[in-house]
């Protein structure tokens, strides 16, 4: 099983009531996780102890927003200049946010054309950190969330009785054999139409807006 698996073989294979050793679950497991993963709008959401992630500054910013989380440590941070940020001009404000907050402001890191219009911007700060949930595949103590290892069962669940169905049919009959299929949108982009809606309550509290 991979890190980032938001749930066990086993823990699966009971659910459904079929053999740990079905080939389909790991599969199914991995899709899920990804699916949920992209839901949450969360780059990743197993623990990684070296994370390293490249972040832009903007004008008046005094948060930067790390994009795993909850953060367990900081081990550094790299300015755009090439200088390592001493410990004690930041703080770590909010594990759960995985917010580093700056009385001074962070750099800003916006390009500009010549007539001072923001056009991009450098990803130049290098923050490195330990943070993450440990999921049940990974070695150590779980503190995944249940709602979110629950939400993952359900949605393997989903998938497991809807093969091999298309996923793109809405409805079918019988009698007169008709079907009626859901527009594109329904089932590109962030993974809903393949997480019930049960698991996407369940996953509610976690999911970041931006």
């Amino acid at each position: 099983m991979a890190d980032s698996d938001l749930t066990t073989l086993a823990a699966a294979a009971d659910v459904l009531g079929v053999s740990a050793s079905d080939p389909k679950l790991p599969r199914l497991i991995g899709a899920a996780s990804g699916a949920i993963r992209r839901y949450l709008n969360r780059p990743q959401l197993h623990y990684g102890a070296a994370i390293v992630e490249k972040l832009p500054g903007f004008k008046g910013q005094v948060r930067l927003y790390l994009g795993v989380a909850p953060l367990i440590s900081v081990a550094s941070v790299v300015m755009p200049d090439g200088s390592t940020l001493d410990p004690a001009d930041y703080t770590v404000e909010d594990l759960d946010a995985a917010a580093l907050y700056r009385a001074a402001g962070w750099p800003y890191t916006g390009l500009c054309d010549d007539g001072g219009r923001l056009y991009g911007e450098v990803k130049a700060i290098v923050v490195t950190y330990a943070g993450g949930w440990v999921t049940p595949a990974q070695s150590g103590t779980r503190n995944l969330p249940f709602e979110i290892e629950e939400a993952c069962l359900l949605t393997v669940v989903s998938m497991y009785r809807s093969e091999p169905r298309d996923p793109s049919i809405a409805s079918e009959s019988l009698g007169d054999y008709s079907v009626a299929y859901q527009l594109p949108n329904s089932i590109i982009g962030v993974g809903q139409s393949f997480i019930p809606h049960a698991a996407q309550s369940l996953l509610s509290t976690y999911r970041r807006l931006q």
